[in-house]
């Protein structure tokens, strides 16, 4: 991967303070080949599946845009009565994948991406 250990390990201590502050909170840092590289994910959630999942939505949602002669998306996000994902690229190599409950707030979330996306 491209990316430097030290900035792929604040991705991973962003992710870990995020969820700290905001109980239930759940997280992945994936390669962009779908590849698990850190996770606090449910107990009965196969990391390895997810992973590829990720990688392969928020690939399929940068074709979309491509397509219209759009950027990569800043994030996609799929809602669900009690909770919501969202997939981001950080990285040209990783993305990350935040799942909050209902009770944390979802513009919380995308500043809290736009954050890492801009440091970079």
């Amino acid at each position: 991967m491209g990316i430097g250990v030290a900035a792929r390990d604040q991705i991973k201590e962003a992710m870990a303070a995020f969820a700290q502050h905001h109980q239930g909170v759940h997280y992945a840092l994936v390669s962009r080949e779908g590849l698990p590289v850190a996770s606090k994910l449910p107990n009965h959630v196969h990391e390895e599946t997810f992973a590829i999942m990720s990688a392969t939505m928020l690939g399929a949602a940068a074709t979309v845009n491509n397509e219209l002669k759009g950027d990569e998306p800043e994030f996609i996000s799929v809602k669900s009565p009690n909770f919501e994902t969202f997939l981001s690229g950080v990285t040209k190599d990783l993305l990350v994948v935040l799942i909050t409950p209902n009770g944390v707030s979802r513009e919380a979330t995308v500043e809290f991406l736009k954050g890492i996306r801009t440091a970079r």
